[in-house]
């Protein structure tokens, strides 16, 4: 008979795991204390894992059992993809060639019952080579006066023995995709190191993490890497707990090379061993200097929307910021002695994609730098203007944005309205009326190079700033490159993102935005501008910098790149130029 049963979504990743994913849902149908569903997320595999789990829906004794697919994005991203698909309030997680033992959820969820703690964990078996050995965590939970601290140094917490609040596994942004190892332990130090949170791990052995040659205790020297890095980003937290904190940092290099060269050791790969040993005190200076000198970095989040400009832009290296520094130094050098008041006759068509909610004063100072160099103009109105050849007597800024963020309502649309403002928003249609609970997949695919989630606009945001006097043009349907499309497929693109915007909003859609916007990189200049003029688009906007003057093209607009971030002397620089 089934049940009883705990709210609780287990969850599996699972990769060319045919051969051990029946065993693992077995020890979660064998529960006496059984969870109310099972998220299995297939991460690409070639061997039947997905026909594998499928198979065994009918032997979880009531359990329901979600099995999923994705292409092969590593384990956080398949975890990610569960904890979004969960519907419990608790998640437990097991991988997919690993067991728990048949008590696993009834001695763990009564020290969940009091809401005190965010998450929980107890000891497991280490099973190799036909043996196993339990492995003491709550002993190195209760080794310092501070756990997080014993946490940061010894990394005792298993994935397969955690069972977290699910609320608090998203506010910290899921498992870090860009990391092939050590997701884990990422998250549960991003969790359990912000204020007032609380969490435990008993001394019972409940679950059996199983070695195999595909098994992550298998691969030595991603693991050291990737355990590094994590040292490195979170040990600014330290600096808040007891004790002295580089001596946290230095236990845990110490510890993580360690490791490494016993694993090497066991392997017989001795001169392997001999390395990493002797690499030790360049990673002891490395970690040091990171945190001496360098900056906090940013939580990565794969879970929710950011807010921030800084969450948008994630972690940069060093390098990264150097660049960025002397290139704004360069700008500032630049400008000096600029003005955009000293050549008139022009249409400047600045565009944004984002006002996130740390750049909202710096978009407020940028129209009012605008103002004060020009007169704002509509897009329907520029656009006039150019196709009439009328000569073009005054200085004219026309604000466009791409894309559709929500940050332009949220964050964009009071300062426009304020300010009295017209813009327009450039709108890929499909990913218009997304959700980043329901669409993740989708959202993450926005971007070729990153794994972040995007907030887009939906049609009811749409119709509420079309009130406030925004219009809207097409950015294509799937934000596509022309480039890459064949005539036919432009063509389809334009034309069903125009026929969904005027159906969505009741009005004509005569400007389209090329994604991307570079001539013969993003678009075909000689082909692209023809098809939009033939469905009707009395526009064709690009991302090439420069101002339009009398004679020039509505089918070939110039446009300026901004940050809402930038100050006055950027503006001054780029505006000066074409």
């Amino acid at each position: 008979m089934a049940g009883p049963f705990a709210d609780v979504s287990v969850v599996v990743p699972a990769y060319r795991a045919a051969a051990t994913i029946g065993r693992t849902l077995d020890s979660i149908a064998d529960q006496t204390l059984k969870p109310r569903q099972v998220v299995v997320v297939d991460d690409g595999s070639d061997d039947g894992t997905f026909e594998a789990a499928t198979a065994r829906a009918d032997a979880m004794d009531g359990i329901e059992l979600t099995v999923l697919r994705q292409d092969n994005r590593g384990p956080g991203a398949a975890r990610n993809h569960a904890v979004v698909a969960a519907t419990q309030p608790l998640l437990a997680f097991l991988d997919a060639d690993d067991e728990w033992l048949p008590s696993k959820l009834e001695r763990t969820m009564p020290h969940l019952e009091d809401g005190r703690y965010v998450l929980v964990a107890h000891d497991y078996l280490f099973a190799r080579d036909g043996t196993e050995a339990a492995v003491d965590c709550v002993g190195n939970f209760r080794a310092g006066p501070d756990p997080l601290v014993s946490l940061y140094r010894r990394g005792y917490i298993a994935t397969t023995t955690v069972v977290a609040r699910r609320d608090a596994v998203i506010a910290a942004g899921g498992f870090d995709e860009t990391l092939p190892n050590a997701q884990d332990f990422a998250l549960w130090l991003s969790m359990l190191s912000r204020p007032d949170t609380r969490f435990h791990v008993f001394g019972e052995a409940l679950t059996r993490y199983n070695v195999t040659p595909g098994s992550v205790m298998h691969h030595v020297m991603r693991r050291l890497r990737c355990c590094l890095e994590v040292a490195r980003r979170y040990s600014h937290d330290l600096k808040d707990r007891p004790g002295w904190p580089l001596a946290s940092v230095a236990f845990r290099v110490v510890a993580l090379h360690y490791e490494a060269v016993q694993a090497f050791r066991h392997q017989g790969r001795f001169l392997a061993a001999a390395r990493v040993a002797a690499a030790t005190p360049v990673s002891l200076a490395a970690l040091t200097l990171a945190h001496l000198f360098g900056p906090r970095p940013p939580r990565p989040d794969f879970l929710n929307p950011p807010s921030t400009y800084r969450q948008y832009l994630g972690r940069r290296s060093l390098r990264q910021r150097l660049r960025a520094k002397a290139r704004d130094a360069a700008v500032f050098a630049l400008s000096v002695g600029r003005s955009p008041r000293r050549r008139g006759g022009w249409i400047r068509f600045p565009y944004y994609h984002h006002v996130f909610d740390d750049e909202r004063s710096g978009f407020a100072r940028q129209l009012n730098a605008m103002r004060a160099w020009g007169e704002f103009i509509a897009l329907d109105d520029a656009i006039a203007l150019l196709a009439a050849g009328d000569p073009v007597d005054g200085r004219y800024f026309c604000v466009t944005f791409d894309d559709g963020f929500r940050s332009c309502r949220t964050n964009a649309l009071p300062i426009l309205a304020d300010k009295g403002v017209p813009a327009t928003v450039f709108l890929p249609t499909r990913y218009i009326d997304t959700r980043p609970d329901r669409d993740r997949d989708l959202l993450m695919g926005f971007y070729d190079d990153r794994r972040l989630v995007i907030d887009f606009l939906g049609w009811g945001d749409c119709r509420e700033m079309m009130a406030a006097g925004v219009t809207f043009g097409s950015h294509t349907e799937s934000h596509a490159n022309l480039a890459a499309l064949d005539a036919a497929g432009v063509e389809g693109e334009l034309d069903r993102s125009k026929r969904t915007i005027e159906e969505r909003t009741g009005t004509a859609c005569a400007h389209f935005c090329a994604p991307f916007g570079l001539p013969r990189v993003h678009f075909d200049p000689d082909r692209d501008p023809g098809i939009a003029r033939r469905l009707g688009y009395r526009s064709f906007l690009s991302g090439v910098r420069g101002a339009m003057r009398t004679g020039d093209s509505p089918m070939m607009v110039r446009r300026d790149h901004l940050l809402a971030s930038w100050g006055a002397h950027q503006l001054r620089y780029f505006f000066s130029h074409g």
